[in-house]
């Protein structure tokens, strides 16, 4: 069964946007495992936790802040969310448009 997390943008607004992800049912460590950087790509443009479009906590939290994303798409896409680690230094896409939980964003 496929679960889609909509999640509304509002454009030129900071307010952020958490999923929690989670692999077989246990939160993603993601300062232990030790993750780098996440990414989340939107229509082939990716932003990042280095540029404070995203940010990540333990307990698989993953804060999307995208209300500052210039040019954004005027219908609602599903994004691909990129783990960087030291296995990963090219990013591991955790959420994309075939794994079972997807992330759906409409800019508004």
């Amino acid at each position: 069964m496929v679960v889609i997390e909509h999640i509304d943008v509002f454009k030129g607004r900071n307010a952020p946007s958490k999923i929690e992800v989670s692999l077989k049912g246990v939160p993603m460590d993601f300062l232990n495992i030790p993750t780098t950087k996440m990414g989340v790509e939107i229509a082939g443009v990716e932003y990042s936790s280095t540029d404070g479009f995203i940010s990540y906590a333990n307990g698989g939290v993953i804060i999307f802040t995208l209300g500052a994303v210039p040019n954004p798409p005027k219908k609602t896409v599903i994004g691909r969310v990129i783990m960087y680690t030291a296995d990963f230094p090219n990013g591991n896409p955790i959420i994309n448009e075939s794994t079972d939980y997807r992330v759906a964003f409409t800019f508004r």
